[in-house]
């Protein structure tokens, strides 16, 4: 199965600061994450964000910020 990116997409749910250490192996989830939003922007795929209550439980995990779209975090509504 080849990946169209016209088809396609990366949702990135929830990986916020504060919730990191109640997602079992939340630094390895963060490291894989990273891994395929670097490829989903390498083949051009688009790449989505989720924020769940960002005024309280803080925004994405600082080491995803430079590998996700700025303009995207927290539009994906679940």
């Amino acid at each position: 199965m080849l990946i169209q990116p016209n088809k396609s997409c990366l949702l990135v749910v929830d990986l916020q600061e504060k919730l990191l250490p109640a997602i079992h192996e939340g630094d390895a989830v963060v490291e894989n994450t990273r891994w395929l939003a670097e490829i989903a922007n390498h083949l051009s795929v688009p790449v989505l964000t989720s924020e769940q209550y960002p005024q309280g439980l803080g925004g994405t995990a600082t080491s995803l910020l430079d590998v996700l779209p700025a303009e995207e975090i927290g539009r994906a509504h679940l």
